[in-house]
């Protein structure tokens, strides 16, 4: 009867139950619990109390008072050098446009004198 069945076989599914088995002990207790009873937003907020911006790092550790100050700190540095970067491009933004601006202006300077110089040829041409 078990003339077919591998030895690697029967250890996957050895390894499968056991597995199996374990899942099933930690998940029992998530499985088969009472629903606990939710707290609302409101709750939460009556539970801590009102804190202000100044104060909601008052009784936390130096070391995130310190990182607290170092991500502001980063914060500036990436502003300003994104503002920084803003003006460049608003500076190159306008001087394409001044130049844009200018091409314009000298190619329907050119078309109009193309026209005068095919206008005097033709009169030329007529007499």
């Amino acid at each position: 009867m078990l003339e077919g069945v591998s030895l690697q076989n029967v250890l996957m599914l050895g390894g499968l139950a056991v597995i199996g088995f374990f899942l099933f002990r930690t998940s029992r207790g998530f499985l088969f619990r009472a629903p606990s009873k939710s707290t609302t937003p409101a709750e939460i907020q009556k539970i801590l109390g009102e804190r202000s911006r100044d104060s909601a790092l008052a009784d936390a550790p130096a070391e995130v008072l310190r990182w607290h100050v170092e991500l502001h700190d980063t914060a500036r540095d990436l502003k300003a050098e994104l503002d920084s970067k803003l003006a460049a491009i608003q500076a190159a933004t306008i001087a394409a446009k001044l130049a844009t601006q200018e091409a314009e202006a000298a190619i329907a300077q050119l078309q109009d004198e193309r026209r005068a110089l095919e206008t005097l040829r033709r009169e030329q041409a007529n007499s």
